[in-house]
């Protein structure tokens, strides 16, 4: 009988103890994250002190691509538009001074 009590004892501390860490767990805030002052709608789980994202909701929230092979995971990120062209300066060219002002 003694047997018995031990067990039911320590079949009770288990139940409570996982059911403090399960309200525990979703007493923790959700967290945003933010790419380039917008919202992405990737899931953000914070465990021990490390942050870690959904990879797939971040490669497609900055364009890019995710492919998952057997030994590795690949994150294709596109490469940023080249700068514009330079405007020329707006001036009046050397021939049209001339002609409008000849010296």
């Amino acid at each position: 009988m003694k047997q018995a009590g031990k067990f039911s004892l320590c079949l009770l501390i288990m139940v409570v103890v996982l059911s403090l860490s399960e309200t525990a767990a979703q007493d923790a805030p959700d967290k945003t994250l933010i790419v380039n002052g917008a919202a992405v709608n990737a899931a953000v789980v914070r465990v021990q002190g490390r942050s870690y994202v959904d990879i797939e909701g971040l490669a497609q929230a900055i364009g890019g691509s995710v492919t998952f092979e057997p030994n590795q995971i690949t994150l294709t990120i596109p490469a940023p538009p080249p700068p514009p062209a330079p405007r020329p300066k707006e001036a009046m060219s050397k021939e049209f001074q001339q002609m409008v002002c000849p010296l």
